[in-house]
Parts: structure tokens; sequence; C-alpha cells
């Protein structure tokens, strides 16, 4: 029984060492497969890269993709140890979408692994026309994206909305947008995007909608390329099941990596008449309107005139009209306010320009009629919006002040008799002795060191802080990046209030998220709240921003961005942690951009 006791141990003993040996090295090697070889014209491929024999890899290069649009779509790293043998492999996935028809070739893919270089086969897929019956009609689609603008032939700076809308009826995960670049134009957003639901075909689509403003700097042509939406698309599987479909056939759920893209646009942009005189770029529909606080008022006090520049285009372009003389007053000019706002789908702004009046002289001074010239594209035409001449009547000063120390005795004499009012009260010393050297203490020699040096320090002071703000009201990208960090601090706080009245997790992080892309718009003089998480790694990356704060970045937005686009998803984090984190983000990156 000892015996066999021993032998047991002895047999487990050796059994565990050769386990615990390490396996012989497995040279690494790179396949490629594609998951089909033939496909319709608008179909995609999915191709898969496997290094086998490593635990981690870089990422592999193509040898070219001319034949195909390739766009990568993830990795995931095995690592098994089944009876003592240990295997170890990297996966890479791509999107290829195809640029044409015919047999077309899919590149040689290499990766070098500890100073060699692997590469894999060239593959073929075969491009056929698509059956007009697969996968074109939208009752047939399980998802797809559009663009549009309206309108398609406008004038020069004039405003065109530009709407991208993702149509969905499956879920979604780590969804990234990558809206065309927009060039030839200026952009501004159009507020958040919006979610609704669309019945289609008598099935029920989720519709997510951005929208832009869109100013052409230039007339002719422009083009607008496709929009592109990467995603993994969880869809119900139309593959039959091993036993032949039938009641086994349980349509089992897999997520495919999918990258949607829209039709590109075209808008043609004309050029603007010869303008008349006046005209400072306006293009659109806007007034000009002027307020007097009152039209009665007595030398010496002021009364408050306030023009204002409303309307909807392009409101960056408001300028102050020109203003009539006022040499009867002193004008004293405050700084202009700016407001912007969404209405009616389209860009709407009014700027206000202030200044307070004190008249001179008393009498009737009249303020003459102003005029605001803009071109308006619904008439094709140039239009005039004119506030009307106000007359303020101006009466005599309150009171008077006699400054006078003598006054006149012979009036109508050639010579001005002067009568003495008053005497110094002070006696007059003649003699030098009146003369001695003063002595100050230590504590007056410091006090007139004081008065004689702050003056020029205050004053010194004083510029800089008017030069500062004079600089921030006329450069607005500076503006923006001072400002960031306060107002990144005034939103939370709104969101903070949101969450004590109950406000769900999911519309937390998405509120979040867009401080966060807002707060890095204005720290680096982009529009923030349009980027997408892939397109804030890229300007963190090239703004030096420290990977571990980027990739908390980009992975919160990513969050949020799967809590929007996502049906059925939904923010695990909790609220206050949420807004803490942004917190914390917000002031890492105001420290490392300066």
């Amino acid at each position: 029984m000892a015996v066999a006791r021993h032998l047991h141990f002895l047999v487990a003993g050796t059994l565990a060492m050769l386990c615990a040996l390490p396996s012989p090295t497995i040279a690494a090697t790179l396949t490629a497969d594609l998951d089909r070889t033939a496909i319709g014209e608008g179909e995609q491929v999915v191709l898969t890269l496997t290094v086998e024999g490593v635990q981690s890899a870089p990422e592999p290069t193509f040898a070219g993709t001319r034949d195909f649009e390739i766009s990568g779509a993830g990795s995931q790293s095995q690592y098994q140890v089944i009876n003592g043998h240990v295997s170890a492999s990297v996966e890479f996935r791509y999107l290829l979408v195809p640029k044409g028809k015919g047999t077309l070739t899919v590149p040689p893919a290499s990766v070098t692994i500890d100073g060699e270089t692997l590469t894999s086969k060239a593959l073929h897929v075969t491009v056929a026309d698509a059956p007009a019956a697969v996968g074109q009609a939208a009752q047939d689609r399980d998802a797809w994206i559009e663009q549009s603008v309206s309108p398609s032939v406008a004038f020069r700076g004039q405003q065109i909305v530009y709407t991208f809308r993702f149509i969905t009826r499956a879920q979604f995960d780590d969804p990234q947008l990558e809206l065309p670049p927009f060039t030839g134009f200026t952009v501004r957003e159009l507020g958040e995007q919006q979610t609704g639901e669309r019945v289609i075909d008598g099935r029920r689509h989720v519709v997510v909608t951005l929208t832009r403003a869109l100013f052409p700097d230039r007339s002719g042509a422009i083009a607008i390329p496709a929009a592109k939406l990467k995603c993994n698309l969880v869809a119900r599987s139309r593959r039959g099941r091993p036993f032949g479909g039938g009641i086994f056939d349980f349509g089992m759920s897999q997520a495919e990596p999918r990258l949607l893209r829209s039709e590109p646009l075209a808008v043609e942009v004309k050029e603007l008449p010869a303008p008349p005189a006046g005209f400072t770029g306006l293009v659109g529909q806007f007034e000009l309107t002027r307020k007097v606080s009152t039209a009665r008022l007595h030398v010496g006090e002021s009364a408050t005139v306030a023009v204002t520049v409303q309307g909807t285009g392009n409101v960056d372009q408001i300028s102050e009209p020109a203003m009539p003389e006022m040499t009867a007053f002193k004008v004293y000019a405050d700084k202009p306010e700016m407001e912007t706002a969404v209405r009616n789908g389209a860009l709407w702004g009014a700027r206000v320009y202030t200044k307070a009046l004190v008249p001179l002289k008393e009498g009737a001074r009249e303020l003459a009629a102003m005029e605001l010239v803009y071109f308006d594209p619904a008439r094709q035409a140039y239009a005039f919006s004119r506030a009307p001449a106000v007359t303020l009547e101006v009466l005599p000063a309150t009171g008077q002040e006699s400054l006078n120390l003598t006054e006149l005795q012979a009036a109508g004499q050639r010579k001005v008799a002067v009568k003495m009012l008053g005497e110094d009260i002070l006696p007059i010393r003649k003699g030098l002795s009146a003369l001695r050297p003063a002595i100050w203490s230590g504590r007056e020699r410091l006090a007139a060191l004081l008065g004689f040096a702050l003056p020029p320090f205050a004053f010194a002071a004083a510029l800089a802080v008017t030069r500062r703000r004079e600089l921030l009201a006329s450069d607005h990208r500076l503006r923006r990046h001072r400002l960031a960090a306060q107002v990144a601090r005034e939103q939370l706080k709104g969101v903070r209030k949101k969450i004590a009245g109950g406000a769900a997790n999911s519309d937390v992080l998405a509120e979040a998220s867009r401080i966060l892309r807002q707060f890095i718009g204005d720290r680096l003089g982009r529009e923030g709240t349009a980027l997408t998480s892939a397109e804030i790694a890229a300007v963190l990356r090239d703004a030096a921003v420290p990977p571990e704060t980027g990739t908390a970045i980009v992975e919160l937005v990513r969050r949020a961005e799967e809590s929007r686009f996502a049906a059925g998803s939904a923010a695990a984090d909790d609220a206050a942690s949420i807004v803490a984190h942004v917190e914390q983000l917000t002031r890492k990156l105001e420290r490392v951009t300066r």
C-alpha cells in the first residue's frame, strides 16, 4: 500500500514537472482570410490577418490599396494553455470596400516580429453587378446613412443646411462617424444631434440626425465627399443552421464590422452681383434697429443708444453699421455683445452696439437715420434695413458752478478794473530764513516712495488689463482658449442640477461628453462638439497630450457615442462620478494646453 502511494506521488510529480517545462518555440506566421470571395457591387468584405505564435504584434501594413478602400475594424489577442501546450495569436480585422467591378486584388500585408518580416499572400475578390433584389431596397437593409444639403444652388456666403442621417433597425457597437471635410465652406454647428423614430415600409427604425450650417467661401461647383460611419452591427443571422433550418433556425445574433457610406454631394455656388455702397458682406435676412433710453435730457446727463443688427445668415460677418456724426455729444462706446441661436433649423445671430451720449449744448439735437445693406438670397437682390432719425431735446444744465475768482468792475471800459475777492490765507514770507531743509523720517520716506512709484505701476497694470480685454474681444479663438475652463465649470454645475433632478445616467454621460468635446475645441481652436472619438484621438495626439490622459478622454467620448447611437444602450457609470471624471480631465488638459 505504501509503495503504491509513493508511486502515485512520483507519477504526479513527474507530470507536474513535464507540464512546467516550456513549450518548444514556434516560429511566428502571418495568414490572411476573407469571409467571402464573391460579392455584388456596393457590398463589403471582411479581411482577417492572423499572426500566430505571438501574444502581441504591431499593426500590419499593406503593399498597396488601389483596388479597395481599407479601414481597420479592431483586433484581439488569444492565449491558451491546454495540456501544457501554449498557443498564442493576434487577429486584425479590416473592412474592404471595392472601388470597382471585376476581379480585384487584396494586396499582401506584412508585419515585423523579432526582426523578421512576415508577409501574407495576395487574395482575389470577384465583384459583380449587384442583383436588383439584393440589399438595395430600404426594407432589406439593417442600417444606412444619408446626407443632403438645402439648397443645393446658393450664393457665396449664403447659409446652406447640411443634414446627416443614420438610420438603423439594429443595434450597433463602437460607432465612429467621419463627416466630410467641407473644404470650401465655413462650418457652424446647428445644435446637438437629434434621435427619433421613423416607420419605413412598416418597420420601426431609429434615426439619428446631425445638422451643420455651411457658408460657401468661393463661387463655382464645390464637392462634398461621402460621409462614413464605421461600427459593429449586431444583426440576426440569415444563414441556415447546421440542421437545415426550419424550427431549428433560431436566428442567432452576431456582430459584424460594417462601414456605411453615403452618396457624395455637390453644391453650385453663384457669385454675388456688384454690391452697392455700404455693403459689408452680410448674406441672409437681417434687420437694423436703434433704441434710445430717453429723448429728453439735460446738458451733462447721458442717454444710452443701442444699435442692434440681427437676422438669419452668415452672422459672423455682422459688423458695426456706419454711425452718423455726433459732434454735439461726447460719445462713450461699450463693448458689443453677440448672441447666436438656432431658429427654425437655421443659424440666427444678433450683435448689439451700445453707446452713451452726453450732450454738450442745449437745444434740439438730431441723430441721423442709419442704414444696413445686405444681400437677400430669397429675392436674389440687395436689400436695405433703415433705422429712422431720432430727435433729442437737450435742456440746460440743472446746476451751475461758479469758478470765478475775480469780477469785472468797469464793464465797457478799455481797461478792466479788477476787484479782489480774497487773499491768501497764509502769510507771505520774504526772507531766506523761511527756506529750511525738510528732514523726513523712514516712514515718511517709504510713504513718499510709494506715492511716486504706485501711480506708474497702477497705470501699467490698468493698461495691461485693458489691452488684454481688447485682445480677447477681437480674437475669438484666444477668448475661447482663455475662457474654456470657466465655461466648462459653469456647464458642469448645470449637469449637477440635472442629476439632483433625477436625470438618467445616459443623459448625463451625453452631456458630459459634449462639455468635454467643447472644452477640447475651445482650448485647441476647433469645432469641438462636432469631433468624434477617432478625431479627438488625432487632435490630442497632435497637441502632445499625455497618452494616459488622451486615452481616458477618448474612452469617455466613445462610451457616450455608443450610448447615443446604439439602440437600447445605456451608461453604466454613476452620474456623479461621470461629472467628477470630466472635471479631472479638463484640469489635466488645461495644464498641458497652455
